[in-house]
């Protein structure tokens, strides 16, 4: 059996050590809930799982958890947001996490707004988005780089198996609950023919990360929405919204960028993108660089609900394309996916 901590153990303190939560061997053996995926939506769930009293296991195929709540670290010490920038708040639930997450000094506000002061706060990750993942996977059984390979029905139980890789053996495990927080492509395959998912598509994003020499000036808040960039979609300061210590700027591109070259060499698209990032640069002479390719980006639709459940209620779906996209919205849904077993117990 899976040991899990209680929910009463007192949780570590900031800032949390994603090697704290990742190098861990899953145990095979019955469980109550499997999360698949620990990006923000799984580790909600798992959260809300494990302090109603579940057993849980979080596992991800990823070396450390977060999903797109990534953070890149560079050779002279800088940091960079590689997948989201920043979160708004829109719903009671997820201001009053957002609050506690304030009381510690993890998250602050980074603007509100761009170009202009449009009121709406944008929050942002003392030391990247990273940090944020971690914390909440603190004390949760989490194990990374365990890359699932089918999900299937068996009996009463859902059996979970993987092949050996990136040092963990093959292995398997069943559960009463399986929740899969993956993007819905890639749920699809997981899950195989026997279970029909929504028909949810996502658009594509190539993240550059620049550190300069020196500091440049993007705009009074450090970031910038492009809307007839061809090329560009947002410039983001790492330094201005307190990510690193040193000057780091992450460029986005626009899906259609995206799409055309998504598959090209590392070289060739960092390249592209490098030119297009000129004018923002100021002069400043490029220290380093490093491209993250974002397949699953952002969904084209939302399901109408925070959450999927198959027939049954034996697995469930969550993450950002369910009842609401971004960082707010996988929030929620990991809520809701937790809040349906939690009712059914």
């Amino acid at each position: 059996m899976i040991a899990v901590p209680s929910s009463s153990a007192p949780r570590p303190s900031w800032p949390f050590s994603t090697r704290d939560v990742c190098e861990r061997t899953p145990e095979a053996g019955p469980v109550e809930v499997v999360v698949v995926g620990a990006g923000v939506a799984g580790l909600v769930a798992a959260r809300g799982l494990t302090d109603a009293g579940h057993t849980v296991i979080v596992l991800d195929k990823g070396r450390r958890v977060g999903g797109r709540l990534s953070t890149r670290v560079f050779a002279n010490g800088g940091r960079a947001d590689a997948g989201a920038q920043f979160f708004t708040v829109r719903s009671d639930e997820f201001a009053r996490a957002v609050a506690s997450w304030q009381e510690t000094d993890l998250v602050h506000e980074w603007c509100r707004g761009f170009s202009s002061n449009d009121g709406h706060p944008r929050y942002a990750v003392r030391g990247g988005m990273s940090q944020l993942a971690t914390a909440l996977a603190g004390g949760l059984d989490v194990t990374c780089s365990v890359r699932v390979e089918q999900i299937r029905v068996g009996g009463d139980r859902v059996i979970v198996t993987w092949p050996e890789a990136h040092g963990h053996g093959a292995g398997r495990v069943d559960a009463d609950a399986v929740i899969v927080t993956v993007p819905v492509p890639q749920a699809s395959v997981l899950l195989g023919s026997d279970v029909v998912v929504p028909p949810i598509s996502y658009l594509p994003t190539l993240s550059l990360m620049v550190a300069l020499d020196r500091d440049v000036d993007i705009s009074p808040s450090g970031g910038l929405q492009l809307v007839e960039d061809p090329v560009l979609s947002f410039v983001g300061d790492n330094h201005a919204k307190g990510t690193s210590a040193s000057s780091v700027i992450t460029f986005h591109s626009t899906s259609d960028f995206a799409a055309s070259r998504l598959d090209d060499p590392i070289s060739s698209i960092s390249d592209s993108l490098l030119r297009a990032t000129r004018p923002y640069l100021s002069g400043a002479s490029v220290v380093e660089t490093q491209l993250q390719r974002w397949r699953y980006a952002t969904p084209v639709e939302v399901f109408p609900e925070r959450m999927f459940a198959t027939e049954g209620g034996r697995i469930l779906l969550a993450g950002d394309a369910f009842g609401g996209p971004k960082v707010e919205g996988a929030f929620l849904s990991g809520m809701a996916a937790a809040d349906q077993i939690n009712r059914g117990r």
